[in-house]
């Protein structure tokens, strides 16, 4: 590995600025293998050295990766006289670190954002895939083919939208009441962040709106997802719920209804009315977006 001159080796891991680290050297507080720094300018080989400061060592790395959740209102960009930036989420030991967004989100999109300081990484990523969302379909093997990118960091990038789907779930979790259609949908749009093929999911209420339960009934094709009106009534019916919403996502990126999910609600609603169980709702997700045949009068017009 090249050797870095000292100011900005340590200046790269974000817990000193340059002029800090010329001070701790004439304080001779940076040893180099035991022995004091002579000069700020002195050039060091990282993976060939130990290097600690007041005793502590110095845990380099060339490149940082960061997944950052970002909230509405952020602009992915590095600096912006509009308003905050991504950069304003994070902790100023990163921000030190010289990261930018690979890719981005628009501000009031909220997601999940890859930040690096490894430029041909990104530059790569991007220029292979053409967008963040891409990157993440993409199967390890076809992240292997990107120069830079091992088996293991491969498998990782796949794994990031179950991990970041499981993370939302976590966070919407803590709404237990819903009573309204922004509710429904904002609950259940994190069960389908990141989801390859059409899902359905059932979520089941009491009579005060509570969540009983929410779970996955089946996994389809890109195309389309079969739906078991049987499985959906004993599932409703196994937690004793009072009302039910029917949710599934449509991989095309367009959060509107078809003939056939209008065929299946009206099915659903029939046999789900013969129990004694509401169906209040069928929403279909998109993206980070979601339709709701409630509020478009679906359920008005019998």
């Amino acid at each position: 590995m090249e050797k870095l001159r000292l100011d900005r080796l340590l200046a790269s891991t974000g817990a000193w600025s340059r002029r800090e680290v010329k001070l701790l050297v004439r304080q001779g507080r940076v040893l180099a293998d035991g022995s004091p720094v002579a000069s700020a300018e002195e050039k060091f080989d990282p993976s060939a050295v130990v290097l600690t400061v007041d005793g502590a060592p110095v845990l380099w790395e060339r490149y940082t990766y960061v997944m950052l959740h970002k909230p509405a209102g952020y602009l992915s960009a590095t600096s912006d006289g509009r308003g905050q930036t991504v950069l304003d989420l994070l902790t100023p030991e990163l921000r030190r670190r010289n990261l930018f967004p690979v890719g981005r989100l628009d501000k009031d999109t909220e997601g999940l954002l890859l930040l690096t300081n490894d430029g041909p990484l990104a530059h790569a990523l991007l220029g292979q895939f053409g967008s963040l969302s891409a990157v993440f379909n993409a199967s390890p093997e076809q992240l292997q083919q990107v120069p830079g990118i091992s088996e293991h960091a491969a498998v990782l990038l796949h794994a990031i939208p179950a991990l970041g789907r499981r993370y939302f779930i976590d966070q919407t979790r803590q709404e237990k009441i819903l009573n309204s259609t922004e509710r429904c949908g904002a609950y259940l749009i994190p069960y389908f962040f990141g989801a390859r093929e059409e899902q359905v999911y059932l979520l089941s209420l009491d009579a005060k709106c509570k969540v009983l339960d929410c779970r996955m009934l089946s996994r389809g094709s890109v195309n389309a997802a079969e739906i078991s009106v049987r499985r959906i009534v004993e599932t409703a019916l196994a937690v004793n719920a009072t009302s039910v919403v029917l949710a599934h996502n449509h991989t095309s990126g367009i959060a509107l209804p078809s003939r056939e999910d209008e065929a299946t609600t009206r099915r659903l609603e029939t046999a789900l009315d013969a129990v004694g169980i509401q169906l209040v709702d069928h929403i279909i997700v998109a993206d980070n977006d979601f339709v709701s045949m409630a509020d478009s009068g679906f359920f008005q017009n019998r």
